[in-house]
């Protein structure tokens, strides 16, 4: 029976000697997980070959990784500093941790518009370094808030439905399942996805050396 192994070093096919696996159209599915180690045993279901394909719920449940990630380091930084300034209670470290980041991510998720109504307002890595460091300085506290809001914008970045990001991947998940040929439209999704990604984060780090050139982010 013919086992599809990954590892960190990369995925293997482990075979015992049986019939040859290009010769069965075999559909993996999960066997078991053991940690650093995933194991995908081949079953005999028809149709789709394995190609790199996954269930659409692990799909879904791996793009959310980093996200769900993002969210829980602001949680426990939160939990953190309420826990500090206001004493260890349920409502400190759990209720106002989640409503701290639910008021965050609105404020956030109502500025993305900004990206096409005011683009001279993004800022880049070298910006966000920049105005990182002259707003923390040597204060704990800032730091703290800095990797909250940092997180926050990463997640949520992260889920927006353009493809290379998990957000992206979700919906196209979704959309070969209900319409299997929109499968073709994901590599010239993707490859128009870096391209643009690519395309603002330059703009965006030309950006921020212009406004360092002349001060505006010290």
């Amino acid at each position: 029976m013919p086992l599809a192994a990954a590892t960190g070093r990369g995925t293997g096919v482990l075979r015992t000697p049986r019939r040859p696996a290009h010769r069965r159209n075999d559909r993996f599915r999960s066997a078991g997980v053991v940690p650093g180690l995933h194991v995908l045993q081949a079953a005999p279901y028809p149709e789709e070959a394995f190609a790199g394909r996954l269930p659409l719920l692990t799909r879904i449940l791996f793009s959310l990784g980093g996200p769900v990630a993002n969210i829980l380091g602001a949680f426990v930084c939160l939990a953190g500093m309420n826990a500090v300034h206001s004493g260890v209670s349920i409502a400190s470290i759990i209720y106002l941790p989640l409503e701290q980041i639910g008021t965050m991510a609105m404020q956030l998720v109502t500025s993305i518009p900004m990206l096409f109504s005011q683009p001279d307002q993004i800022s880049g890595i070298v910006g966000i370094v920049a105005a990182g460091g002259a707003h923390v300085g040597l204060d704990f506290g800032r730091l703290v808030q800095f990797s909250v809001l940092l997180n926050l914008n990463l997640a949520i970045f992260n889920m927006l439905p353009i493809l290379p990001l998990d957000g992206g991947k979700i919906v196209m998940g979704v959309l070969h399942k209900i319409y299997r040929p929109l499968r073709k439209l994901e590599l010239p999704l993707a490859v128009g996805g870096w391209v643009a990604l690519l395309t603002l984060m330059l703009y965006a780090t030309a950006h921020d050396i212009i406004r360092l050139a002349h001060g505006v982010l010290a």
